[in-house]
């Protein structure tokens, strides 16, 4: 009777404890971000991007993380012009009150950007947003093409190691991850647009320009200088089929009979000029990975999305960044 009395005894202490701790345990909501691509019309996108350290402003100024329901800190988002939206889904603290800023970096935390893919949970098991073991992951892909075809991948660069397949000993040079803050965000009513017209209207540019250069060149081989019977180099007057009095041309430097002169610049029955500078009907397709500081076009947009090309850090916060902004 008395063991009796000392269980019973047990197993309300336990009961009310569990209570009392349940009872000051911070208690968490239900929260989405919906991310949707905004894209130039008729282009076929396929995008991926990874967010990390997403958190939100509580109405007392604090940020709080968003704890989302996988084992990585990380979310991966995939849009394409088919699937333009995508909700990332996690819980908040609701000790926040009313939430009111949105804050998180492009990219893979430091401590897992060169691991093993093989070996990663998800969404780290994504070959396709995987360079090599050196380089890491790639933070940002947009691959576009239609009338215009352009590759914009950036994750670290810089990064030194013995091989490919070996992750670096320290930090790669330039770490490319964009900090990207939306201080008006409201996840109760907002989403989060992800707005490439700006990369795609630099593109048109570049391409533009491209045709503006060739185009103000002269083709070294004319359709003119195709055409001429004659070698460019003849000594002969025009309209003369031999000097005077003289059997054969002098000087001549090719045998009696020749079907084709010997300095002919042109093969006979050419199809296309040889080194013609005619632009082609489509532009040379725009690729800006990992080595962003040698074309001006990829130099622009790293631009755009707020980075430096050449220190691999964002520009004033990544303030100036034109790829995310709130859609309300």
């Amino acid at each position: 009777m008395v063991f009796k009395q000392v269980k019973s005894c047990k197993s309300a202490i336990l009961l009310a404890l569990g209570i009392a701790l349940n009872g000051c345990a911070p208690q968490e909501q239900a929260t989405q971000l919906q991310f949707e691509l905004q894209a130039p019309t008729g282009a076929r996108i396929d995008m991926g991007f990874y967010l990390s350290s997403i958190e939100l402003r509580g109405s007392d100024g604090q940020w709080r993380p968003l704890h989302l329901p996988v084992k990585q800190p990380v979310a991966l988002i995939h849009l394409t012009d088919q699937a333009t939206q995508q909700v990332v889904s996690g819980q908040l603290s609701s000790g926040g009150g009313d939430y009111r800023g949105l804050r998180f970096t492009v990219g893979v935390p430091e401590t897992l950007n060169h691991a093993n893919p093989l070996t990663a949970a998800f969404p780290l098991n994504d070959s396709g947003m995987f360079w090599s073991w050196q380089q890491g992951y790639k933070f940002l892909r947009i691959d576009a093409t239609g009338d215009k075809k352009w590759a914009l991948h950036v994750g670290s660069t810089g990064c030194q190691s013995p091989s490919a397949i070996r992750p670096p000993a320290a930090p790669c040079a330039q770490s490319n991850r964009m900090t990207i803050a939306l201080p008006d965000y409201n996840p109760a009513s907002d989403h989060i647009a992800v707005d490439i017209r700006a990369l795609a209207a630099l593109v048109d540019k570049h391409a533009s320009s491209s045709r503006e250069r060739t185009s103000s060149l002269e083709p070294m081989n004319s359709p003119e200088r195709i055409s001429s019977p004659e070698p460019i180099d003849s000594t002969e007057p025009k309209n003369s089929p031999e000097p005077i009095n003289s059997p054969e041309p002098i000087n001549s430097l090719e045998p009696k009979n020749s079907p084709e002169p010997i300095n002919s610049l042109e093969p006979k029955n050419s199809l296309e000029p040889i080194n013609s500078l005619e632009p082609k009907n489509s532009p040379e397709p725009v690729d800006c990975s990992m080595h962003y500081a040698m074309q001006p076009v990829c130099r622009a947009m790293l631009d755009t999305i707020g980075l430096d090309a050449d220190t691999g850090e964002c520009h004033t916060d990544c303030t100036s960044q034109q790829l995310f902004h709130r859609i309300h």
